[in-house]
């Protein structure tokens, strides 16, 4: 067999028309597309302009249409906005925190600019969260997006309860992201010996991390893998209580075979202290245990315990599961697993 390939000509962008987008700013809109009159185009860079425009969730559709066939081609982006309100709720439980509801309420073209800002909450038996949030997709004229926001939350932990106040700033340069917080930390009803009563620290926090998701489904997942690696520089400037470097790396691997998925996934993160005289706080340490990790153990109960049966963490810890997730009926699966883990 020989096969005999010549090389087509190059296909330039001649003129782009945008239809539909009457409620959104022009000049914002001809960012997140990436291409310019008289650029080079390709079918990759065709997915990349489509795959940036649907990355802000105000679309419900978006078609991309080549007017001729010519190698000077216009480009027609034919869009169909969505409600810029949206309201989204969802209700859930868990053997720790019992019943649980967290909503988002968000408007996804502020200003006309493509900009979003959003109030979301989280209510339980055990948890008071809000953070106010603000995301703009470009960033110094090109498509960055960005973040800002503020939060307060107070949970009843294990063996305490913890109250939060601070405020984040993120980078988002895909496949990385980059995050600043500034975080106030106050304990309350401390049943853990050697923790401080109303102990008060303020923290500072610099992490980049790292996601790669190659899954075909983010939810009904049967094939591909997932990563996400972290690394946290946490009170360096302020020189708080425990400043540290936190490291916590996850990976996960699903292969279908026939109707069930075949799923694996390791799990691994460890804690560098500057001051190793100095304790690591406790909200900063590693836990296992649970649902999410090794299931059979209370939640967070699976590491080291004081006298009262209150978990402490620990600095290090390791897990693997393998499962084989079956389906019963309709949206309901079974699963066989095994999970090991060391903390």
């Amino acid at each position: 067999i020989v096969y005999d390939i010549s090389e087509g000509n190059k296909i330039y962008v001649s003129t782009i028309y945008i239809e539909g987008t009457s409620n959104i700013r022009q000049d914002r809109i001809k960012i997140g597309i990436g291409l310019k009159d008289s650029s080079l185009l390709t079918n990759e860079k065709l997915s990349n302009s489509k795959r940036r425009l649907n990355e802000v969730d105000l679309f419900s559709r978006l078609r991309i249409v080549e007017i001729d066939s010519s190698i000077h081609r216009s480009l027609l982006y034919k869009i169909e906005p969505k409600e810029p309100l949206a309201l989204r709720v969802r209700v859930g439980y868990s053997a720790l925190d019992r019943a649980k509801l967290t909503f988002m309420i968000s408007h996804r073209n502020l200003l006309n600019s493509l900009r979003s800002i959003s109030l979301l909450g989280r209510m339980g038996l055990r948890e008071l969260g809000l953070e106010i949030n603000y995301r703009d997709p470009i960033t110094f004229g090109r498509w960055l997006s960005n973040s800002w926001g503020v939060k307060f939350g107070y949970k009843r932990e294990i063996g305490y309860d913890i109250g939060r106040f601070g405020a984040y700033s993120m980078l988002l340069p895909k496949p990385f992201y980059l995050r600043y917080d500034l975080e106030r930390v106050r304990l309350y009803n401390v049943e853990i010996r050697d923790l401080e009563e109303d102990a008060l620290d303020l923290l500072q926090r610099i992490s980049v991390s790292l996601m790669i998701d190659k899954r075909d489904d983010p939810v009904k997942v049967r094939q591909g893998h997932f990563f996400f690696g972290t690394i946290e520089f946490e009170d360096i400037v302020f020189s708080a209580s425990g400043s540290s470097i936190k490291n916590d790396f996850r990976f996960s691997k699903f292969t279908g075979i026939g109707n069930s998925t075949f799923a694996f996934r390791t799990n691994a993160g460890f804690i560098l202290p500057f001051n190793r005289d100095i304790p690591i706080p406790i909200y900063n340490r590693f836990f296992i245990g649970g649902g999410s990790t090794i299931r059979g153990y209370a939640e967070n109960k699976a590491g080291p315990l004081d006298i009262n049966g209150n978990p402490l963490g620990g600095e290090r810890y390791f897990l693997t599961s393998c499962e084989l997730r079956i389906p019963v009926f309709s949206n309901f699966h079974g699963a066989i697993f095994s999970d090991i883990g060391s903390i």
